[in-house]
């Protein structure tokens, strides 16, 4: 299973490959949606764990971009960003993430929530995001 990770803040993307490092066979990097959206592409990976706020391409036009391809397999996408918990909850089902968390990471938190969203998108069950209580 692979993971990609968008996150404009490479300090971020640094401690996110840190806490899924043994979780994932092969870990990708962005520094924003545009260019994850170009690593998607080439590497198909089975998460994408991304920011909201970015520069070129926001982490919501990436999801929505990869959910419009219906002829690529579809990941696990998790908005782990700074927006704030309201908008969150607001925004993450209008884009189809299967989850969300925000921050300041709690590396714990964040793992769950990765893992009831690759649950979630195997099983289907697309109600309603997952998010960390």
């Amino acid at each position: 299973m692979n993971l990609l990770i968008v996150d404009c803040d490479v300090n971020v993307n640094r401690i996110l490959r840190k806490i899924f490092v043994g979780m994932f066979d092969d870990i990708f990097e962005a520094i924003d949606g545009q260019e994850g959206l170009e690593v998607f592409f080439d590497k198909a990976p089975d998460v994408v764990v991304a920011e909201v706020v970015m520069p070129r391409l926001n982490g919501w036009n990436m999801a929505k971009a990869i959910r419009r391809r219906k002829d690529l397999k579809q990941p696990a996408i998790v908005f782990c960003t700074c927006i704030g918990p309201r908008l969150n909850e607001m925004t993450s089902p209008l884009y189809e993430a299967d989850g969300f968390i925000d921050k300041p990471i709690i590396p714990e938190e964040l793992i769950d929530v990765v893992e009831r969203a690759i649950q979630r998108r195997n099983e289907g069950d697309y109600d309603s995001p997952v998010v960390h209580p």
